[in-house]
């Protein structure tokens, strides 16, 4: 959702649209949801939603970085109300939307929003999964590139709703004059009583690794909105506004910082955790950028299965895309794994690449989020638990999706974001369709029948 158009590390950061066309898992934009085959109405989305997004817009010397947090409400009555804070470029809006919004029996529909800070109007496309509980969408006016997902938030918040600690593994960009930073970040942050926090990260600005702590306070909304005021180890000043999810209490949010376009998502962590936790197989699909040099950075995305040993062992096989060249490979590394579900791992790939990385475990194991301490990327993602074995009749049904990206177009590689649909018999085949936009330019596409 669209507005108009230093070496400064924030806590938290968007998940940009560099990566190399990865359908996820858990992360960000990239997580199928079952959706389409359901029968909806006016009464299956009437509720509150909550979102957080990024993505990019075309203006006259390029494109130029957006990201934005904040719900709305569905009414029965064909109309939306919401309100949000975006960040354009690093400059932080704060908005009222209104607008409409039809939706047919596929769970298929359409949003028509206007931004009142500017009287921008705003239209999306969008699917609706999981009977309602989440949205996936992508805006459909040309010249931008932004997709995302909206879920269910919590309609009634106190400080004991929240969670005892959070585990976050996020991505963004940073505006410092001409100065443009790729950021990843991944850590672990402690709710105490009256709201205050502590924690510490592992962040990647450019390629360069630092690690810091962090402290400061919270504070929530009846409506379970929030903010976020901490400074880091590193002289850094960070504010966050936040939201409320209703599944799982995740939360939604956005950096309210000067020159910061920063969004993303912190999820609860439950329990402690020891080697035992990561007893499963896991199957990520996660993003980032490597090779600096510069101004530039090659995009990349790597998407795979292992399986943790419980023992401290793991062992997996992936297919990765480094700057649109495919590589397929074999992974073998360890891990340790702290009581407070923070630790780290390492791994050797069949190329004898070395990849070292941070890890905080969400959920009681179901998640594993991480950052990639090796010097010279900005990556970060999170792993799923997964089923084993699957077999194609497992996949029978209607999967919904939003995605971003970075793919091919008559003037090279260009940003890439697509919502859609995609249906399988269980028959090893599938077909949908889909809307994208490629550099900004806005196409339909039927996706063909091919084996799985």
């Amino acid at each position: 959702m669209r507005s108009a158009a230093g070496r400064r590390k924030p806590l938290l950061a968007l998940t940009p649209l560099w990566f190399v066309l990865a359908l996820g898992v858990q992360q960000a934009q990239g997580q199928p949801a079952i959706g389409g085959s359901q029968d909806c109405s006016m009464e299956t989305l009437a509720g509150r939603y909550v979102y957080a997004i990024s993505g990019w817009y075309r203006i006259a010397a390029g494109v130029t970085a957006f990201a934005d947090a904040g719900s709305f409400d569905v009414s029965r009555d064909n109309t939306i109300r919401g309100r949000s804070i975006a960040s354009d470029a690093g400059r932080i809006l704060r908005r009222e939307l209104t607008g409409t919004f039809q939706v047919g029996t596929s769970c298929t529909g359409g949003v028509t929003l206007r931004d009142s800070s500017s009287g921008t109007q705003i239209r999306l496309s969008f699917y609706a999964a999981r009977g309602g509980q989440e949205i996936l969408f992508i805006e459909s006016d040309s010249g931008t590139i932004i997709s995302g997902r909206a879920v269910r938030q919590r309609t009634a918040c106190d400080l004991g709703s929240l969670a005892p600690a959070y585990g976050y593994a996020i991505q963004g960009t940073l505006v410092t004059g001409t100065f443009l930073g790729h950021f990843a970040d991944s850590g672990r942050l402690a709710v105490g009583p009256g709201g205050n926090i502590a924690g510490r990260s592992t962040s990647s600005l450019n390629g360069q690794i630092s690690q810091r702590t962090l402290s400061g306070t919270l504070q929530l909304s009846a409506d379970c909105s929030g903010s976020v005021s901490l400074a880091d180890s590193l002289g850094n000043s960070i504010n966050v506004a936040f939201f409320v999810a209703a599944a799982n209490g995740e939360l939604f949010f956005i950096q309210v910082d000067t020159g910061t376009i920063v969004s993303g998502r912190a999820k609860p962590i439950v329990g402690s955790c020891g080697p035992a936790t990561v007893m499963s197989q896991y199957s990520y699909a996660i993003s980032g950028a490597s090779r600096f040099s510069g101004s530039g950075f090659t995009p990349y995305a790597d998407s795979g299965t292992f399986l943790g040993n419980g023992g401290g062992s793991f062992s997996g096989s992936s297919v990765q895309s480094n700057g649109g060249g495919i590589t397929e490979r074999s992974l073998n590394g360890t891990y340790d794994l702290n009581e407070d579900c923070t630790g780290a791992a390492r791994f050797t790939d069949n190329q004898a690449t070395d990849v070292s990385l941070q890890v905080v475990v969400v959920e009681a194991g179901k998640e594993i989020l991480f950052i990639q301490d090796t010097p010279g990327g900005t990556i970060s993602g999170g792993a799923a638990r997964s089923d084993s074995p699957c077999d194609p009749l497992m996949l029978s049904g209607t999967y919904a999706y939003a995605i971003g990206g970075v793919g091919p177009s008559p003037q090279g590689l260009a940003f890439f974001a697509d919502s859609g649909f995609l249906q399988t018999a269980g028959d090893s085949s599938f077909q949908g369709s889909s809307l994208f936009s490629i550099g900004g330019t806005i196409r339909v596409g039927a996706l063909a029948v091919r084996s799985l």
